[in-house]
Formats: C-alpha cells, structure tokens, sequence
C-alpha cells in the first residue's frame, strides 16, 4: 500500500515506537540536487495527516520520534541558528514541530548518530578528532556522558531497546571490526 505521493522524494523514514507515527525525510523536488534540502515530516502510520517538523536551509540527517512521542531527534552540520557548515550538532524539537534546540551547547565533538533509549535519553556516536566514542545524554541535565573509552573507532552501531543494549563495530589498530555489545546505561563492553 503506497503511503505517500506528491512531487517530493522520501529519502530516509523511521516508524515510531508504538507505530503511531511515520518520520520521513523528504526532500523538496524529485531532483537528485535536491536531496540535501530535505526537511523532517511527520505522517500517521496510514499515510495520513503529513505535517513539516522543521523548515530550514540545512540537510537534517537521523530523525527519530521520542518513546513518548513528544520529541524528534536530528543531527544538522549547522549552528544554533542554522547557519551551515558547522559541525555535526545534535538538535530536538517538539512533536507538533517549532523551533529546534541544541542539546548540549558548549559540545566540543561532532555528533556522528544519535537514537532515542526507551527511558528518553540519548545515544550518540561521537566524533572526538583521532577516535569515536558512545556517548549517553540527558535531555533534562543537557550533560554527556561517555559509555566508551579508547583508541577505536565506533563503526555500524545501533540500539535494541527491549533487551537494553547498543551493539556496535570497533575499529581498532590490532583488531579491525569485532562486534561488540554493552548496556544502554553503560558498563563495560562486551566483545562478541
């Protein structure tokens, strides 16, 4: 059952939790240049009801629904004020859509991904120049905390809410893409 139409192209979508809800990132256009115009839409899980989140002049990239499904997540290279080519900042905005937010203000790092955890923190790859690390955020404290520490790089990673844990690739000098797993909440990684 084809859920959207129109002339624009959905580059990228993610359910919500509870499966309410479709993210999409559409692009304007049809047109291949258009792409890095994309803007973050919302749609019932039917197709229904599509709304614009965000209206800006920056490429949105890993939008995700809240669990409770009163946030979205995105990362942006861009300032607070959406000024482009900066580097990648993690932002939210509300459900219903608004002004975006950056979440943590004075971050030195690029954020490289980030994914909602079932209790409404954030999860992030972050960029830290020479390595990558899992870095856990709180949304209420807007403080990072990092879950790794290391002389790798964190590569292919991604969360499985219902048994905790984020699972992920290390890239290190005398071991080249060993899977990993650790809780959603940190503690020691464990090699699989």
């Amino acid at each position: 059952q084809k859920l959207t139409s129109g002339n624009f192209s959905v580059e990228s979508f993610k359910p919500s939790g509870d499966g309410r809800h479709i993210l999409l990132h559409r692009a304007p256009t049809t047109l291949a240049d258009d792409d890095v115009k994309s803007e973050i839409w919302i749609v019932d899980a039917d197709g229904g009801n599509p709304r614009a989140i965000t209206s800006n002049a920056v490429e949105e990239l890993e939008g995700e629904i809240s669990p409770d499904n009163s946030r979205v997540l995105f990362i942006a290279e861009a300032s607070e004020r959406f000024e482009p080519y900066y580097p990648s900042t993690l932002f939210t905005v509300p459900f219903s859509g608004g002004v975006p937010d950056r979440v943590l203000r004075d971050f030195p790092y690029a954020i490289e991904h980030a994914a909602w955890t079932p209790d409404g923190a954030i999860l992030a790859v972050v960029n830290m120049g020479v390595h990558s690390e899992i870095f856990r955020i709180d949304i209420g404290t807007r403080r990072a905390r990092a879950l790794t520490d290391g002389d790798h790089s964190v590569q292919f990673w991604s969360l499985a809410g219902a048994p905790g844990r984020s699972v992920f690739q290390l890239d290190e000098a005398s071991r080249l893409g060993d899977v990993w797993t650790q809780p959603l909440d940190g503690g020691a990684p464990t090699r699989v």
